[in-house]
């Protein structure tokens, strides 16, 4: 396994300079790569069409609604570290009963690129409380989360328990240091030095372009899905991957010190902050899968719901075998509330 990982290692940062070269040479017009648009979608900034939010501090974000205001607000926050919302447009079926409202969080997808000083804890806790007061009515909200969404989520509700009604969680990446410890790193290839490696030759081989390294990212976790070695559809489904948010993200969780979670998780003192009900939803892969949400994550929450997709992947809400279903036990969730 070792030596299939070095090999793969090499490939990866081979592919990283070849794709530089492509860049700059493929077809009979040479694009420029620094030009906006030209390697990956232009954000919020470059396409003043997009609908966006201004969040306290300035930073612009792809933000959409769905649904009457009127309606109890449902948060959802996607995957990645650096990924984007167009993978959970089934959600948007909650619609008719609530106001749903997605966004491309900070520095990631189609919302503004900002520098590694501007993603931190409290700038993600930040953004929610903006949007919060902006969408709520003054009321709490739902939180659906998935994968690094997931935590994200359960970050929000360990800290302001109080605006958070119903908590959902769709396969949640481990959150804390004994979770991560005891369950291996099935869920950290796409944190894992290995790509830290990749993107580090990357550096030395580009201009200091944000829309460059966003693209050789994107490359890279494509390449881990075709090859098995990542979760399905995570290279397919984003309309943009931010490295920085990505790279800063995973810097503050201590993954790329070898470090996870030192002195830091998602859940102390959730049960005790936190009355409220949270389904966690898994499948029966070895990726995330259900033992690590029945093990590690369901016992911190005081009334919870653990639900096993069997012979769903990862990203199960893109596979139309099995988002119907889950969208039924999501709905009947809420609706219990």
């Amino acid at each position: 396994m070792k030596t299939k990982r070095c090999g793969d290692i090499l490939r990866w940062e081979a592919m990283v300079l070849l794709s530089v070269f492509a860049i700059s040479t493929a077809g009979c017009e040479i694009l420029n790569p620094q030009a906006e648009g030209n390697l990956v979608p232009n954000t919020v900034i470059e396409d003043t069409s997009l609908p966006r939010f201004v969040a306290s501090d300035g930073t612009v974000l792809h933000l959409r609604t769905y649904g009457s205001a009127q309606n109890p607000a449902v948060l959802v926050f996607h995957g990645g570290p650096g990924q984007d919302m167009r993978a959970y447009e089934a959600l948007i079926q909650l619609s008719n009963e609530y106001h749903v409202v997605m966004w491309d969080q900070r520095g990631a997808g189609l919302s503004q690129r900002v520098n590694a000083a501007s993603i931190t804890g409290e700038a993600y806790l930040q953004d929610v409380r903006d949007i919060v007061a902006e969408y709520s009515s003054g009321e709490p909200v739902f939180l659906i989360g998935h994968s690094w969404g997931g935590a994200y989520a359960t970050y929000v509700t360990q800290q302001m328990p109080e605006i958070v009604r119903g908590l959902v969680l769709i396969e949640p990446m481990e959150m804390t240091r004994e979770a991560f410890q005891r369950h291996g790193d099935q869920s950290t290839n796409l944190l894992s030095r290995g790509i830290n490696r990749v993107l580090a030759a990357a550096d030395r081989t580009r201009p200091d372009s944000h829309a460059e390294a966003d693209y050789l990212y994107q490359a890279v976790v494509a390449e881990l899905d075709s090859d098995g070695g990542g979760p399905p559809a995570v290279g397919t489904t984003a309309r943009r991957t931010g490295y920085v948010a990505w790279r800063t993200t995973v810097e503050w969780l201590g993954f790329l010190s070898g470090k996870p979670y030192d002195g830091f998780d998602f859940l102390s003192g959730v049960r005790t902050g936190y009355q409220g009900r949270t389904l966690i939803i898994a499948s029966d892969d070895d990726f995330l899968g259900i033992e690590l949400q029945r093990e590690f994550h369901a016992p911190h929450f005081a009334d919870v719901q653990v639900i096993e997709v069997t012979g769903a992947d990862h990203y199960m809400l893109v596979d139309p075998s099995f988002a119907p279903s889950i969208m039924a036990e999501i709905k009947s969730f809420l609706e219990a509330l």
